[in-house]
């Protein structure tokens, strides 16, 4: 797998890629054509991630609870039940100001400008 990520958890996640020999990191930032390249050959050709990838999945065919099975369990439960009322997100339900933390923001910047006030004088 060659990975170029852009935000949020994709950074962890291509570097756990790397760090478990399964993939490459290729910067967004630094990009080209010769590195992506570079990285799809190294990844298919090097015997290294081909026995990576195996490892890990017979360790995946080997769970105890099948990812399959899994879903489709959740599938005929949302089927039979709904999903309105277990799966709806609490933050659904927040006003705009609580789902962005809007007031922890307001007073944590307040005692900022407060502080550096404060300071501003006793100097």
């Amino acid at each position: 797998m060659v990975a170029s990520p852009v935000f949020g958890d994709q950074f962890y996640n291509a570097t756990l890629l790397r760090k478990k020999k399964v993939g490459q990191l290729v910067e967004l930032k630094t990009i080209t054509p010769a590195k992506l390249i570079s990285a799809f050959k190294t990844v298919l050709e090097d015997p290294i991630y081909t026995a990576e990838a195996r490892h890990i999945a017979l360790k995946t065919r080997d769970l105890p609870i099948q990812p399959k099975k899994t879903f489709l369990r959740w599938a005929n439960y949302i089927h039979k039940h709904g999903a309105k009322q277990d799966f709806t997100l609490k933050s659904v339900e927040l006003s705009f100001v609580k789902l962005h933390s809007l007031d922890v923001i307001f007073v944590t910047v307040l005692a900022l400008l407060i502080g550096i006030f404060v300071l501003s004088k006793v100097h």
